[in-house]
């Protein structure tokens, strides 16, 4: 399996729980944790890369960010809901609107729309420091060495 895929599959599966349990508590913070989750993903990928160039181990460490940033989205959604259903079962004051919205279609609909923005902005974060971080990590392959036997 590819490497990027691999990372990606991995960080991104763990990050789902990570990303699930942030959004519920404080929303606008996902993005930022897929930004961690895409430069793990970015490093794990240059690491496992080691005997290729520069450039496509940026480019195989974004797509790793990036799939890592896109099973998070997942992560965000389950967030909000959860986010929503304790709001709604604590009865608990909104910063904005009324509190006899909470029941109605609408603001389900605007939650896991909200989510979904945050999720778009993390799989950008993610794909942006997948490539950083696959790029900095990369490792000049050792040229092989011909000397003479001892």
């Amino acid at each position: 399996m590819n490497p990027a895929i691999r990372n990606g599959l991995l960080v991104g599966g763990i990050g789902i729980l990570i990303n699930a349990a942030m959004s519920a508590l404080l929303g606008f913070c996902g993005p930022f944790v897929t930004l961690i989750a895409g430069g793990v993903a970015g490093l794990l990928t240059a690491r496992a890369l080691a005997q290729t160039p520069r450039s496509p181990v940026a480019t195989q460490g974004a797509v790793a960010g990036a799939l890592t940033g896109g099973l998070m989205l997942i992560g965000q959604m389950i967030g909000a809901v959860g986010a929503v259903m304790i709001i709604q079962a604590s009865g608990s004051p909104l910063l904005i609107g009324d509190a006899s919205d909470i029941g109605t279609p609408a603001f389900w609909v605007g939650a896991i729309g909200i989510a979904i923005c945050f999720g778009i902005v993390g799989i950008i974060f993610g794909a942006l420091a997948g490539a950083g971080a696959a790029y900095l990590a990369w490792r000049n392959p050792e040229p092989p060495q011909y000397g003479t036997p001892a």
